[in-house]
C-alpha cells in the first residue's frame, strides 16, 4: 500500500506534461492544413481543462502497520524459554533411576511379620556350630492372699516358684539343640516347644528400622489369657507360655490357675545375612490361682514379667 501514492504522483506528473505538448503538437499539425487551404486566420481551441484529480492524503490512508501483538517490533535477542538455548550434555536422569529402594521403616506390619518369621524359623533350623549367651529373670509380687493363712501362703509360693525359674548360662548348640542346666534339649531360639508362629493378627504394633547392615525389630503382641489347659496361641507361637509342669502338685490341688498376658514385647536384631543376632523378650503376666491345701482352700493373685535375652555368637 505504501507503494501506491508515488505511482499516482507519478502518474499525475506525467500526465500534466504530456498533455499540453500533445496539445501544442495538435495545434501545430492543424494549424499547418489550414494554412495551405486558405489564409483566413484560423481560432485554435483551447487546451482541454484537465479534470483536478485529488490525491489522498496521507491521513486518509488505511493503516498498513500490524497490530503490535501480531508482529513484534523487534526480533527476539534470545530463544524463548521454551526451547533450551543448548542440549544437555547428558540424558536426563528420571526419578526411578535414582530413587533408593524403601527401607525397613517404612514396610508394613504384614511385611515385618513375614520378614521375622523367616529371620527366627531360618536361625532356628541352623544345624552348625553356634554359642548362645542365655539370660532369664523373673520379677513377680504376690498382690492378695486369701485367707491369708501360712498354707496358703506356701501354696502361693510353691506356685511362682515351680513356674518362675530364672537363669543365666552359655549353651553350645550343634544340630540345632543344646542341653540346659535343667537337662532341657532346648532349641537356638524361643519358643521351645514349637516352631515360631506368628500371624499379624496377633501382633498389636510393629516397625522395623536399619541400624547399619542390620535391622531392628520391635513386636507388642495382642493382649490374651491362658489356663492350665488352654494357652495363649499367639504368646505361645511367639515366645512360650506359663504352665505348671514343674509343679509339685502333691502337696495341695490346683483349682483355677489364669494367667493373664497383658502385651508381651519382642525385639530382635537381624544381621544382613538374613539371621537373629540377638533376641530380647519381656513378658508381662498376672497369675489368678487357687487351690486347695490339705483341707483349706485358698487363693492368690500375683503379677511380674519375664524378662529373656538370647545373644547368638555367629
Amino acid at each position: 500500500m505504501k507503494r501506491v501514492i508515488p505511482i499516482l504522483l507519478i502518474l499525475t506528473l506525467t500526465l500534466a506534461v504530456l498533455l499540453p505538448a500533445c496539445g501544442r503538437r495538435n495545434s501545430e499539425m492543424y494549424a499547418n492544413s489550414t494554412t495551405e487551404t486558405t489564409s483566413a486566420p484560423v481560432t485554435l481551441p483551447s487546451a482541454p481543462t484537465m479534470p483536478e484529480v485529488s490525491l489522498p492524503t496521507a491521513g486518509t490512508m488505511p493503516s498498513t502497520t500490524l497490530p503490535e501483538s501480531t508482529v513484534p517490533s523487534t526480533v527476539p535477542s534470545t530463544v524463548p524459554s521454551t526451547v533450551p538455548s543448548t542440549l544437555p550434555s547428558t540424558a536426563p536422569v528420571t526419578e526411578a533411576t535414582t530413587a533408593t529402594p524403601a527401607g525397613p521403616e517404612t514396610w508394613s506390619k504384614e511385611q515385618i511379620v513375614a520378614y521375622v518369621s523367616n529371620a527366627v524359623n531360618m536361625t532356628k533350623a541352623y544345624t552348625g556350630a553356634l554359642t548362645v549367651d542365655h539370660v532369664q529373670k523373673f520379677t513377680f509380687n504376690v498382690d492378695s492372699i486369701s485367707p491369708n493363712l501360712p498354707l496358703v501362703q506356701n501354696f502361693a509360693q510353691s506356685v511362682i516358684n515351680g513356674v518362675l525359674k530364672g537363669d543365666q548360662e552359655t549353651l553350645t548348640f550343634n544340630g540345632g539343640y543344646a542341653v540346659n542346666g535343667d537337662g532341657e534339649t532346648v532349641p537356638i531360639l524361643l519358643p521351645k516347644r514349637q516352631g515360631f508362629v506368628l500371624p499379624a493378627e496377633g501382633v498389636l504394633s510393629a516397625a522395623a528400622a536399619q541400624s547399619g547392615e542390620n535391622v531392628i525389630v520391635d513386636l507388642t503382641l495382642v493382649p490374651e489369657t491362658g489356663t492350665l489347659t488352654s494357652f495363649p496361641p499367639y504368646n505361645s507361637g511367639a515366645i512360650g507360655y506359663l504352665n505348671a509342669d514343674k509343679l509339685d502338685i502333691s502337696l495341695f490341688t490346683i483349682e483355677k490357675f489364669n494367667v493373664s498376658y497383658p502385651g508381651s514385647t519382642i525385639r530382635f536384631t537381624i544381621g544382613a545375612n538374613g539371621y537373629v543376632l540377638s533376641a530380647v523378650y519381656h513378658t508381662p503376666v498376672a497369675i489368678d490361682a487357687s487351690g486347695k491345701v490339705a483341707l483349706v482352700s485358698g487363693g492368690f493373685q500375683s503379677s511380674g514379667a519375664s524378662d529373656e535375652t538370647w545373644t547368638l555368637r555367629w
